[in-house]
């Protein structure tokens, strides 16, 4: 089984520091970093042993002896304050490289979650659902007489209101639909037919060709002929009775009824003609 491990020291570079934030709790100093790649650390130590290198820290940061925290200017994207409840809230939103956080009136309204917490600030972490890395923020609260010096202090935009989303309206959607059916019926249609055409060409023969002249009027005494796989007609019954007199038709010609499907041998349905032969 592996001896678990002791850290006995941590050095921080101050020149990748942006936001340095410490705590006392009793006898343990709680630290947190956030550096100007993104990262963040935290950890706790002994106060009393730590007191010097805290003083040390802060000391090369340039900032007074009895600071407990210190935020970059070059970690920093933007501060919004935000009317919440009755309370003025501070959000320092952090220059996190990778995410796209933005920066507008919403800042509030995000998904933030706090992974560490002070008396006077708390670190929010929020992760957009784009895969994106997750960006950070600072907040804490702020009175009205330290509210008014601040804003007049910064070249701030007041009262700022984001734009609302355009929402699409509710008939964009029926239309759009109903446009998709249209398509989805014609091109349905087009293979229907197409198909269809395809399988009446198939079945089709050409008509033999004669001297005689379709008449205009399919009577319902005429006749469809059927001769080496060829399809001719109709032709009224004494058309045909005069043409097979004349010798026109092969013994092996079939004929049917115009409002018939059965075929028959021509001599069966003329049994007079085909006798005088």
């Amino acid at each position: 089984m592996m001896k678990q491990s002791h850290t006995v020291g941590i050095e921080i570079n101050p020149k990748l520091l942006g936001v340095l934030l410490t705590e006392q709790v009793g006898n343990t100093l709680r630290v947190f970093c956030f550096y100007v790649n993104g990262s963040v650390s935290q950890f706790n130590v002994p106060a009393d042993e730590n007191h010097e290198s805290q003083r040390e820290l802060f000391s090369a940061l340039n900032v007074e002896p009895t600071c407990t925290s210190v935020i970059q200017d070059v970690a920093v994207q933007g501060r919004i304050y935000v009317q919440s409840d009755n309370q003025r809230r501070l959000y320092t939103l952090l220059n996190t490289p990778g995410n796209r956080l933005p920066l507008n009136a919403d800042i509030g309204n995000l998904p933030w979650e706090p992974i560490w917490q002070s008396k006077e600030m708390e670190v929010l972490q929020c992760r957009l659902t784009d895969g994106t890395e997750p960006g950070f923020a600072l907040r804490y609260r702020i009175n009205e007489s330290e509210d008014i010096r601040q804003m007049k202090k910064t070249n701030l935009f007041t009262n700022a209101i984001s734009p609302p989303k355009k929402v699409p309206h509710r008939w964009l959607h029926l239309n759009i639909g109903i446009m998709l059916l249209a398509v989805a019926l014609l091109v349905a249609g087009t293979c229907y037919y197409t198909f269809k055409g395809k399988r009446l060409a198939a079945r089709s023969v050409p008509a033999i060709h004669t001297n005689e002249t379709k008449p205009a009027a399919q009577a319902s005494d005429s006749y469809f002929l059927l001769y080496n796989h060829q399809i001719s007609g109709p032709f009224p019954a004494k058309t045909i009775a005069d043409m097979d007199a004349a010798g026109l038709f092969s013994p092996d010609t079939m004929c049917r009824a115009y409002r018939s499907t059965v075929w028959v041998k021509l001599a069966t349905a003329f049994p007079a003609r085909s006798q005088t032969h």
